[in-house]
């Protein structure tokens, strides 16, 4: 499946992705669901049977942009966590994080992060790469569940793909 910059900002109008971002963005959201349609026996459904059925392939087009979306969210938290150390952005303008630990012997000192705060699903996932496959699948699961490809096989089902159906065979 090939995601275009024109499929996502027609679905999601003015993009904070820019047109530069977008390739490496619709790449991984790719790969992403690749991983989530192909069977135990590598069958890639998205790339070898995509659905023909209209609702179905712009369910699968609007999952994709869904994955870029949080894909170019959770690259901006951690762009951000790198540039912000030690502030704290709030509605009314950049303030110190709270400390939660300082040593005296050898100048330690931590602070609050928004992980540790009870930060944000996204804060969660830049910080621990299981929350970001949970928040993957739960995308894949809300678009793909009971969506079909081109011989009428479930996107997530994960079985061996009917050898009679194969059009690769």
């Amino acid at each position: 499946m090939k995601l275009t910059y024109e499929d996502y900002t027609r679905r999601f109008g003015t993009s904070r992705v820019t047109e530069e971002e977008f390739p490496m963005l619709s790449f991984e959201a790719s790969r992403i669901m690749a991983v989530h349609t192909t069977g135990i026996d590598g069958y890639r459904k998205l790339e070898l049977a995509f659905p023909l059925i209209p609702y179905d392939a712009e369910t699968v087009i609007m999952c994709a942009c869904r994955i870029v979306d949080l894909l170019w969210q959770i690259h901006t938290a951690e762009e951000t966590a790198r540039t912000v150390r030690g502030v704290q952005e709030t509605g009314n303008g950049v303030r110190g994080k709270a400390i939660t630990s300082m040593s005296a012997g050898n100048e330690s000192l931590s602070f609050e992060s928004s992980a540790t705060a009870g930060g944000t699903a996204i804060d969660k996932a830049v910080a621990d790469s299981t929350a970001q496959k949970v928040l993957f699948r739960e995308i894949v699961d809300t678009y793909l569940q009971g969506i079909t490809d081109a011989h009428g096989v479930n996107l997530l089902y994960m079985g061996a793909y009917p050898r009679e159906l194969r059009e690769d065979v």
